[in-house]
């Protein structure tokens, strides 16, 4: 029966420090500029995404398979895919998507700064939260509280123009401290002056924001956004004559703090060579193929009768089951192996890219 996606994570995405998820050179202002999506807000693509969760995993498979690299590496091969220069190919078991823009903070004028988003990020938030829902219909009451905050956020900006703000946060902090000589305006980025109104709600506190939330016209936030992004410029200098060597040139950057969301789906793992080497079999039964899983360290021994039993009732219940297992198993590699934390983009070896993964 062929493998099809039966659970799901829905992953935020905190920057720890700033992210450099760039598309390489490129002509214009900034030299080495952010990825976008298409509608020009700034993204992380899931190949850089897939990319650094596979060598997290790969850490965390050799500590598990008491550094045996060759064993840690067949069990991420399994789950994410082989790579390019591999001969055999295989699908992944675990499909993620493009990581969307959800809040990025933004310089103000009263209490250093706040988080930005808009109608449109929260519309993809609310899809994805969706998404969630149909393929694993028990859901968690988390995930169905935060879609209504979402809808109850929206129907207050239906009508927000271009030079007003919906402020989300606890009682208190929906009037912003608004400077009194600004007549009730707030200052964002040094330049947009915005009309404020307040709305009470869990939204911000649910998505862990310490400031509170503004909703912006989707206009108006693609530009502050854009203005907000951090951009440095760098050269490099000859280590005898420190003379500059190259550059100058400017990278663009994700700021600290900044959210982003994603979602992980999985499916059960192909029947691929790497299983038929870890059982020595080229036929490969129902058991022989659980038995693989397990010496790979993706299912626990403990979880064998259980999915034995589902194999023997219905392929479908097997996939299902070991769908969840999976997911469970990556789950807590990320939150107790790695800690929730992972490293994206580049320029890793200057502190860049450090984010903290959380499963909603």
């Amino acid at each position: 029966m062929p493998p099809v996606y039966a659970a799901i994570d829905l992953v935020v995405i905190e920057a720890i420090t700033n992210i450099h998820a760039g598309v390489g050179r490129v002509g214009g202002v900034v030299d080495l500029p952010v990825q976008r999506d298409e509608l020009g807000f700034p993204c992380i693509y899931s190949s850089s995404l897939k990319g650094a969760l596979k060598t997290a995993l790969l850490q965390a498979f050799v500590k598990i398979h008491g550094r045996n690299y060759r064993n840690a590496k067949n069990a991420v091969a399994t789950l994410l895919g082989s790579e390019p220069e591999e001969g055999e190919t295989f699908e992944s078991s675990i499909a993620v998507l493009d990581a969307y823009l959800l809040a990025m903070p933004v310089r103000s004028l009263k209490g250093v700064y706040v988080y930005v988003t808009s109608p449109l990020l929260l519309k993809r938030f609310q899809e994805r939260i969706a998404l969630c829902c149909n393929i694993s219909p028990g859901t968690s009451d988390k995930l169905e509280k935060l879609m209504n905050d979402i809808n109850i956020v929206l129907n207050e900006v239906k009508n927000l123009n271009n030079g007003g703000a919906l402020c989300i946060g606890n009682k208190g902090e929906v009037a912003l401290d608004k400077p009194k000589n600004l007549q009730g305006k707030v200052v964002l980025a040094e330049e947009f002056v915005l009309e404020v109104n307040g709305i009470q709600s869990n939204l911000k506190d649910e998505l862990g924001l310490d400031k509170p939330l503004l909703v912006l016209h989707d206009d108006t936030a693609r530009e502050v956004i854009n203005r907000s992004l951090v951009r440095l410029t760098r050269v490099r200098l000859r280590r005898d004559t420190k003379t500059v060597e190259a550059g100058p040139w400017t990278e663009e950057y994700l700021p600290v703090k900044t959210r982003l969301f994603t979602l992980f789906l999985y499916k059960r793992p192909p029947v691929s060579r790497i299983i038929k080497d870890t059982i020595g079999k080229d036929n490969v039964s129902y058991e022989d193929y659980l038995q693989a899983l397990s010496k790979l360290g993706l299912i626990d021994q403990n979880s064998l009768e259980e999915l034995k039993n589902a194999a023997a009732s219905s392929p479908s219940e097997l996939q299902a089951l070991l769908a969840e297992k999976l997911k469970n198993k990556v789950a807590d590699i990320i939150m107790n192996k790695l800690r929730s934390f992972i490293i994206v983009g580049g320029n890793e070896t200057i502190g860049k890219g450090i984010v903290k993964l959380t499963i909603l």
